[in-house]
């Protein structure tokens, strides 16, 4: 008896064991599935919110027919599923696409990254506000600049670690309906729909237009602007009120932006456009875009470019040279300077501005007053070979000085310059000497000194010219790449209750 009882009591514990046993295992198990289906979730979650995300780039509720119209694009990185992407009316849900008219560009329920989602929805009110939400969330909120019947929202993308406070953002407009409008009656603002932006129109007509304007950008990321037109109060800029300075007196600049061809031009609206001359030269990487490059490895090469003579290159006691230089040491055992030297400018029997053999900076000119020649001795700084650098000279009688690379040295070089009717020369010297060995980007030639502290802008930004504003030269800010601007084909126009 007791044996039985023994033996019924082991299969009790045997099958409470067996139980509990189990009931722990669908436990452990149910517990590994939810976590594995939370991990996945969250997963899923920190992906579409790192990767999704969309912008609104215009809305308009008409008034009439009581419909609401709402313009965004995918500007993120991966496709987003139309039922994912949720649309609110001042902070209420409206629905999702699908329960409401949603239709992206391709139709296929699918909105790529770059492709547009159009919503046409009926709405028995204003919208205050429409934010749309896929992962991050956009709003928009309905701001208007008061006497501006109709605007455009242009989006701008900066894909660069750069932020910046007042960058000087170019739009091309080639929208008949836009170019209709008079240039002095557009208004640009910035993201908050009312904020006016200084902005200057570089031109203006049926075939197309250019307006720069001063906004914020930030760092790896979008900023709407609006382009309001067929305002009722003209506003106008000047440059100044846009760019970080405007310098007078150019004469001509090259930007040498081409990248093909055998001609060089002339932004400064003087067409002063230079002629590739020789074998040995072509196009190359610039520090901004694309470069002249000479491959003058001798004095035998001279290979340069060809500018035909102006009296305007006749500067007498005042000029400005500068210049993104690329040099590069000869082959060649000669000691002689002649060959050794490289000049990135030059006019023909009247100056040089010349790198020698060792990356010094000098200067050298006909004396008009005494007949002979005038030059410097080579000077503490230098623009070491083989990388970029920024050079100038500034000659502001007897004053000359030399800024590379942020610094500057100033001596005294008397004399007035020559005023010969010869060429002038990007990359070899006044008879055909010391030919330029490397690579020339972005030169400018001014008829007036520029002090040290705008050569100094010019170097930590960018320079611009345009035919559109002769003889001037513009400082702007500059990434590379430069930010990428999208404008809206779609009119938005100011309503009632708006």
């Amino acid at each position: 008896m007791r044996g039985f009882a023994a033996l019924v009591a082991g299969f009790v514990i045997m099958v409470v064991l067996l139980v509990a046993g189990a009931a722990f295992l669908a436990v452990y198990l149910h517990s590994q599935g939810s976590v594995e289906s939370a991990q996945r979730f969250s997963a899923e979650v920190q992906h579409l919110q790192k990767s999704a995300h969309i912008t609104i780039l215009h809305y308009e509720w008409n008034a009439e027919v009581n419909y609401l119209y709402l313009e965004a694009v995918n500007d993120g990185t991966v496709p987003i599923r139309l039922h994912d992407i949720v649309l609110y009316v001042n902070h209420v849900y409206l629905g999702r696409c699908g329960e409401i008219n949603c239709v992206d560009a391709t139709e296929n329920n699918v909105l790529s990254p770059g492709e547009h989602l159009y919503v046409a929805t009926p709405l028995d009110h204003d919208a205050a506000s429409v934010t749309v939400s896929a992962g991050y969330t956009s709003t928009l909120q309905r701001n208007w600049v008061p006497g501006c019947p109709h605007r455009r929202v242009i989006l701008v993308y900066n894909g660069t670690n750069s932020s910046f406070s007042d960058y000087q953002v170019p739009i091309d407009i080639n929208d008949p309906d836009i170019l209709a409008s008079d240039a002095n009656r557009i208004a640009l603002a910035l993201s908050d729909g009312t904020t006016l932006a200084p902005f200057w129109v570089e031109y203006w007509g049926s075939s197309g237009g250019r307006i720069w304007v001063k906004t914020p950008i930030p760092a790896n990321g979008r900023v709407n602007i609006y382009l309001y037109y067929d305002c009722n109060t003209a506003r106008t800029y000047s440059p100044a009120d846009v760019f970080l300075a405007d310098i007078n007196g150019l004469i001509a600049s090259y930007f040498m932006d081409e990248n093909a061809g055998t001609v060089v031009h002339d932004s400064s609206g003087n067409a002063y456009d230079g002629n590739f001359v020789g074998a040995a030269i072509g196009w190359a990487t610039g520090y901004w875009g694309s470069a002249v490059e000479m491959n003058n490895n001798s004095n035998t090469n001279e290979s340069y470019v060809n500018i035909a003579p102006s009296a305007q290159f006749n500067t007498g006691n005042t000029m400005t040279i500068l210049s993104w230089v690329y040099w590069v040491p000869k082959n060649t055992s000669s000691t002689s300077y002649l060959v050794t030297d490289s000049t990135v400018f030059a006019k023909y029997q009247d100056f040089e501005f010349i790198l020698d053999s060792g990356g010094y900076g000098w200067f050298a000119f006909y004396d008009a007053d005494t007949g002979d020649w005038e030059s410097n001795s080579s000077y503490p700084l230098y623009a070491p070979s083989d990388s970029w650098h920024f050079v100038a000279l500034s000659f502001d009688r007897p004053e000359i000085s030399f800024f590379f690379d942020g610094n500057v040295t100033v001596k005294k070089l008397d004399g007035s310059i020559g005023a010969s009717d010869g060429n002038e020369y990007i990359g070899i010297g006044i008879s055909g000497q010391e030919p330029f060995n490397g690579r020339v980007d972005e030169l400018a030639v001014f008829s007036v000194p520029i002090s040290t502290d705008l050569l100094d802008l010019i170097y930590r930004n960018r320079g611009y010219a345009t035919p559109y504003y002769p003889g001037h030269f513009l400082v702007r800010r500059y990434t590379q790449p430069p930010p990428t601007v999208y404008v809206s084909t779609v009119a938005e126009s100011y309503v009632r209750g708006s």
